[in-house]
């Protein structure tokens, strides 16, 4: 993963609602429900509070289908959570606010407090089913201060493969994936979205997305045998090798 720095959120104070982000000349449109109000920008960054519901639809462009999408987390209090959505689809939108189920997307929900927990879900018509479950924590360990979370989405096979992210050490890092062939689920382009929940006060910064190629990517294990990348006569194959990590065996020719 690695999504292309669109808003720092830099400039004067006030409402996020027209902003136009540098990189690409994207709107973001706020807020994105009925209901709730536009983000703030206040000291270069987006700072909710715990008794508000805000949040902003990067609306004037679609992203994906194949996509990556994440931010910055820079503070928060007990209790805070946020939302990230793509494929925002199927009745969401072109204009916002929008009215809460009335179209599809995938959301990853995070909450960063002590034990931080995520969960990314396929929400169709205001219904969602997790996905992606994070809900015993981040196998590499809590949310601190400065970490980036994020998630993407690629098509594979009939079927969307859903991958969360972090960074650690500033490295963008997969920590659980799981794949969606549910018939329902948004397979198209769709708008991207940040939702900061009301029941505590969180700063973000550095909203990042971009549309990905897709596809299915041969990564060979270390444990290859030697040899088996390499030339047998005049044609390139692929030799049969054991695969200790997980008991298989690759093997073919590639003419």
């Amino acid at each position: 993963m690695n999504p292309t720095l669109l808003d720092n959120f830099t400039g004067s104070d006030g409402s996020i609602d027209g902003r136009t982000v540098s990189a690409g000349g994207y709107t973001w449109d706020a807020p994105q429900w009925t209901g709730q109000t536009a983000a703030p920008i206040t000291s270069n960054a987006i700072n909710g509070s715990a008794t508000v519901e805000h949040s902003a639809v990067l609306n004037s462009s679609t992203w994906g289908p194949d996509v990556e999408v994440g931010l910055t987390l820079t503070a928060w209090a007990s209790g805070a959570d946020i939302y990230i959505s793509a494929r925002m689809s199927n009745g969401y939108g072109p204009t916002f606010p929008d009215t809460y189920g009335s179209g599809d997307q995938y959301v990853l929900l995070v909450s960063p407090n002590g034990t931080s927990t995520y969960a990314l879900k396929r929400d169709i018509g205001g219904s969602g089913t997790t996905i992606v479950d994070g809900g015993t924590g981040w196998t590499t360990g809590d949310l601190q201060v400065g970490d980036k979370v994020g998630f993407s989405l690629v098509e594979e096979g009939g079927s969307t493969r859903c991958r969360v992210f972090r960074t650690a050490s500033g490295v963008w890092t997969e920590d659980r994936n799981a794949l969606d062939s549910n018939a329902s689920r948004p397979t198209g382009a769709g708008y991207l979205s940040f939702e900061l929940n009301p029941t505590a006060a969180i700063t973000i910064d550095d909203f990042s997305a971009r549309t990905t190629s897709g596809g299915q990517i041969l990564l060979p294990d270390a444990d290859t045998a030697a040899g088996g990348w390499g030339v047998s006569g005049a044609a390139t194959r692929w030799q049969a090798t054991s695969d200790s990590s997980d008991s298989t065996y690759m093997m073919g020719t590639a003419s």
